[in-house]
């Protein structure tokens, strides 16, 4: 069971908060100087604690309990019973304010308690209920899938990868900024296909404001990037780097041609080295060309090119290399070679592995 947390609370009404250690506006009220006063930061035993330099005592402090309580107008107790209706595991479940044990069973997954709004972009959101269904049932495709790929299936539904059908699996895609599923790509094991959950209204380009794939846990997705960052052309080849134990992989969500238009400032962001591993043929170096010609004319930076070479051989992705024997190392040594290259210097990959 997992604590409720502050950006998710915030998320409930309409609010933004940047990740854990990072100062934003405060979402308890407006001050007359918009400085960014609202820290958060983690407790002794790991809570989610938030402190505002601007809000009076006791007001300026607290937990995510005390934040959801003060931003919808309950006391304390209302707060615990409202979201313990909504299942949702809050600082302080396991005992009820007031009282020394509480009977509410813990929830298997975790859904908004408002739900999600619509996107002003005019895309559906995601049905919540729908992704809890895939989330939680088990038909044996994440492990037939995982066989094929030479993944671990464990490591795969840790990361989001659900079954949809006994045939078919399904990436979920999480909101950076809420870390909620946003939305799912469901592909059949034994044919190359997709469709995509939610569906767009008619007219309404979806992949155009598709988010990043990042094919890891919402800890990764809430906790900030690195200062090496990997761009992919799909799902698979990020969650083989993924699995392996090879951090800060962002995959393009519909492929080669998403590489023009996809929002790239999750990459951007915090990251000094960015390295282009998109698949080596004719349309991955179209899109390596164009994350190239975005990154250094809106942001001034290099992107380097990574490619899977072993013993005097060229693999087209990730996943292929891996079913050709890449190993843990075999990986990181193309990366390290790309990031070298692309510097200028040795540098020190020692925050691309766990």
């Amino acid at each position: 069971m997992r604590d409720l947390t502050l950006i998710e609370v915030a998320a409930q009404f309409g609010k933004r908060l940047g990740p854990v250690g990072k100062r934003s506006f405060c979402p308890l009220r407006e001050h007359k100087r918009r400085d960014k006063t609202f820290g958060t930061f983690l407790g002794r035993d790991g809570t989610q604690m938030f402190k505002c330099w601007s809000c009076d005592p006791p007001y300026n402090s607290g937990d995510a309990l005390k934040l959801y309580a003060m931003l919808s107008g309950m006391d304390r107790k209302e707060a615990w019973k409202h979201l313990r209706d909504q299942g949702y595991a809050v600082p302080g479940m396991k005992d009820e304010p007031g009282s020394r044990r509480s009977s509410s069973p813990p929830p298997k997954m975790r859904t908004p308690i408002q739900g999600q709004k619509p996107k002003p972009d005019g895309i559906l959101p995601l049905d919540l209920s729908l992704w809890q269904k895939w989330y939680e049932q088990r038909l044996g495709a994440v492990e037939r899938f995982a066989e094929q790929r030479k993944l671990d299936p464990n490591q795969l539904r840790k990361l989001d990868v659900v079954d949809v059908a006994a045939d078919a699996v399904g990436f979920g895609y999480r909101d950076p900024d809420t870390g909620l599923p946003c939305r799912v790509k469901v592909r059949p094991i034994e044919r190359k296909s997709f469709w995509i959950e939610p569906r767009a209204p008619e007219g309404v380009n979806a992949a155009a404001k598709s988010p990043l794939y990042m094919a890891h846990s919402i800890e990764y997705a809430m906790g900030g990037l690195g200062v090496i960052m990997v761009v992919l052309e799909g799902e698979v080849d990020a969650l083989t780097l993924r699995s392996l134990g090879i951090k800060n992989v962002i995959s393009l969500p519909d492929g080669a041609g998403s590489a023009s238009r996809v929002d790239l400032s999750p990459v951007w962001i915090g990251s000094s080295l960015l390295l282009s591993a998109v698949d080596a043929d004719d349309e991955g170096e179209k899109a390596h060309r164009e994350l190239f010609d975005r990154t250094y004319s809106q942001m001034g930076k290099t992107i380097g090119r990574v490619y899977w070479d072993k013993d005097g051989k060229r693999y087209k992705d990730a996943n292929e290399a891996r079913l050709a024997g890449f190993d843990k190392g075999d990986f990181l040594g193309c990366l390290q070679r790309a990031a070298d290259a692309t510097m200028g210097f040795a540098v020190n990959m020692g925050n691309a592995a766990e």
